[in-house]
């Protein structure tokens, strides 16, 4: 066969293969209508494809045209649905549902919904019918070839159309995508005639109602309708403006008494004259709650460097707002009628007044206890909260102001053994490092004696940090800076103003071709920056040293840790206060600072390299004693449980208390000859407390015999001590019988 014939009726067999598949769907002519006749007699409002002003919150009909412009194939059916728009961009389906969109479907008294259509605008296709409809949120659109097809929907606007808008339509696929095409887009120019604005002045009692409304220059009665359910109206007041005779829209108002608090009420504002009854979409509001009358009780705290834990007793408030401030006492009050957002990193959530910050906001029932954990804090800082009780929600909260739980607490200051003290003159510490960084965080605790410009730590090389450095912590301006160079400088400075004499946790954290970052306390206070390719030079850190045009440093610094990847600022957050093992992922170079003597220091990870003091760098020690006080300690039996009391006259940094127990009796012997002891339990300590504190425990299920008992108090930075052990013997436990 010749095969020039085969390759001409294969490339026809394409053709015709192609062309069964190709089919067009526009959106063409239109007409606005009335919504006060059959298919064929209702009153057409302007001619065809002619744009159109609404007036008022009535019906309303949309004829529009569907062709297919191809002569030989069908759509094979459109599945479509009529979209409306405010900007002719972003597009929102309209269905029977009003709620929430400015449009929707609305119901005919004039046509039943799938009606057939007869041909009522200029096409140049042939007309092959329609349908009209009022309640398909969706409809399939058939087209033959070169067919138009004629679709009526009755629309309305809803309450939430805005007055003075140009509204755009538009026949859309079902899943929100274009058809083929469009001709002139169809609008309207919405005016509401009444329409229902925000009630103001809302209290226990009483509100204001408002809206608007456009007598057309006749005379017109103006009056709200409201009631307790949404859409039924129990009651009509005249608004005070009413009656009105002018021709443009007009504010109305009027204000309801006797109303009840916490509840929600509905209204619409109606007008009445010559052309008719209008009414508006419909709002509402909800009065004030009744306030508190108890306020909360029993304030306690524990904290440490940087976290606290505030607990407290509540009121008879539904809800429950903690409001904190640093250095001193809460000073401003939170509004009736405001929403606060809570957050309980301190200065993340709402401010009140000035450095008033909403950390909680709990809804705990009366006489329940209650607390927060709020993270984010400084050391060796005072901190003031109160607690405030309120009834309702959403713009109705009624807060208990005229009296409120207060307190204080101070977070505990750097406690770490043993630092290294700087004497900003010629002293540094030589810190060795491994491997070219593509992203690091070094962390570690500052404590500024003066707060001018100087070094804290730089990466450099054997040439020294005055020639080679690629970035670095800094004093600058009073501030914690963080330096970086990749062949352009950059400096980004701590929001927080540095104080002398005052412990800090700094940490700097950068990626390659990402960003770089400082955390100040826990705190990501600004915002990063990008950067490109970080310097790969560089074997050592210089710490405390003359370098890159800072002087030295004055002050100590504990707890030095260099990682060999960008850390977020929660990991950096959760593990600041505490000694780390140095095993932890990807910690590369980690220098505790606790040998309290020497020329060196001991890098904990594997990598084992040490540090060297140059020019005399200091220890300084901060050892401090056992926090806690204990007053009394004593047992006593009840059938077959011991009770164990005791009591502390002050607490400092109180973990808790492990309680002991050994019997006498008990032949199972430690390695030095003594009985054994073991665990009966843990009792969570009160922290901080300068004021007594009182604690109980019921060891049950004893047999008969004489015990030993001892409480072990434990430190939040894992010290202990142990009491004095007490005895007491168990003679009336129950039998057991086989």
């Amino acid at each position: 066969m010749n095969t020039k014939f085969i390759l001409f009726g294969l490339l026809l067999l394409l053709c015709v293969i192609s062309t069964d598949v190709v089919a067009y769907t526009y959106q063409g002519n239109f007409r606005w209508r009335n919504d006060d006749g059959s298919e064929s007699a209702a009153t057409w409002r302007k001619s065809q494809s002619t744009n159109d002003t609404l007036t008022g919150i009535n019906n309303i009909r949309l004829r529009v045209e569907l062709y297919n412009s191809d002569p030989s194939n069908s759509n094979f059916g459109a599945v479509v649905a009529l979209f409306y728009s405010t900007d002719n961009s972003t597009f929102t389906q309209m269905t029977t549902d009003g709620s929430v969109n400015h449009w929707k479907l609305n119901t005919s008294d004039n046509f039943v919904n799938g009606d057939a259509t007869t041909n009522q605008l200029t096409t140049s296709y042939t007309f092959a019918g329609g349908n009209m409809y009022e309640s398909s949120n969706t409809f399939t659109a058939t087209l033959g070839p070169s067919s138009s097809k004629e679709y009526e929907l009755c629309i309305s606007p809803t309450q939430n159309a805005v007055n003075g808008t140009t509204y755009y339509f538009k026949i859309k696929n079902g899943d929100g995508s274009d058809i083929t095409g469009y001709g002139t887009i169809p609008t309207l120019y919405f005016v509401s005639l009444a329409s229902s604005e925000n009630a103001t002045s809302v209290t226990t009692t009483s509100a204001t109602l408002n809206g608007t409304v456009n007598p057309q220059g006749l005379n017109t009665t103006a009056y709200f309708l409201h009631g307790t359910s949404s859409g039924t109206y129990t009651d009509s007041v005249e608004a005070d403006q009413s009656p009105l005779s002018n021709a443009s829209s007009t504010s109305v108002s009027k204000t309801l008494s006797g109303l009840t608090a916490g509840t929600t009420y509905y209204y619409r504002v109606a007008k009445n004259n010559t052309n008719g009854y209008v009414r508006s979409g419909e709002k509402s509001f909800t009065t004030i709650y009744s306030e508190p009358t108890t306020t909360s009780s029993s304030a306690s705290t524990t904290s440490n460097y940087s976290t606290a834990t505030v607990r407290w007793t509540n009121g008879n408030g539904s809800s429950h707002i903690v409001v904190m401030k640093q250095s001193s006492a809460v000073n401003s009050n939170p509004v009736d009628g405001t929403t606060y957002t809570a957050n309980s990193a301190f200065g993340s959530g709402s401010q009140i007044g000035s450095g008033n910050y909403v950390v909680a906001i709990t809804s705990g029932a009366e006489s329940a206890q209650d607390s927060v954990v709020v993270t984010g804090l400084q050391s060796n800082t005072n901190y003031y909260f109160a607690v405030y009780e309120f009834n309702g929600s959403g713009g109705s909260q009624n807060y208990l102001t005229s009296s409120s739980l207060t307190g204080n607490f101070t977070t505990q200051s750097h406690n770490f053994s043993y630092a290294l003290s700087f004497d900003g003159v010629d002293d540094y510490a030589n810190l060795p490092v491994t491997t070219s960084p593509t992203a690091y965080t070094v962390e570690m605790w500052v404590k500024p004696s003066v707060t001018t410009n100087a070094n804290i730590f730089v990466r450099t090389d054997a040439t020294g940090p005055n020639s080679a450095y690629s970035h670095q912590l800094r004093i600058e301006n009073g501030k914690f800076a963080h330096y970086l160079y990749d062949g352009a400088s950059y400096t980004l400075s701590s929001a927080t103003t540095i104080s002398a004499n005052t412990w800090y946790h700094v940490a700097i954290v950068a990626t390659n071709n990402g960003s770089m970052k400082l955390y100040l306390n826990g705190t990501d206070e600004v915002t990063g920056v990008t950067i490109g390719t970080l310097w790969t030079g560089g074997d050592r850190y210089y710490v405390g040293s003359v370098g890159a045009g800072m002087s030295a440093f004055q002050g100590l610094i504990d707890e030095i840790r260099i990682w060999n990847f960008a850390r977020t600022i929660e990991e950096v957050a959760a593990d600041k206060d505490v000694e780390l093992n140095g095993n932890e992922s990807g910690l590369i170079h980690y220098w505790k600072n606790n040998e309290g003597s020497g020329t060196s220091i001991d890098d904990a990870t594997a990598n084992n390299l040490a540090g060297t003091l140059v020019n005399g760098v200091a220890w300084e020690n901060f050892e401090t004693p056992l926090p806690v006080e204990l007053t009394s300690f004593a047992v006593s039996a009840k059938q077959n449980a011991v009770e164990l009391k005791w009591q502390t006259a002050t607490e400092v940094n109180n973990f808790g208390f492990e309680i002991e127990r050994r019997a006498i009796s008990d032949r199972h012997l430690q390695g030095d000859g003594h009985f054994a002891w073991s665990k009966v339990s843990f009792v969570e300590g009160y922290g901080n407390s300068n004021s007594p504190k009182e604690y109980s425990y019921a060891d049950k299920n004893l047999s008969n015999g004489t015990y030993s008992y001892r409480l072990k108090q434990i430190d939040r930075d894992g010290k202990f001590e142990y009491s004095q052990s007490v005895e007491v013997t168990v003679a009336n436990a129950p039998k057991e019988f086989a």
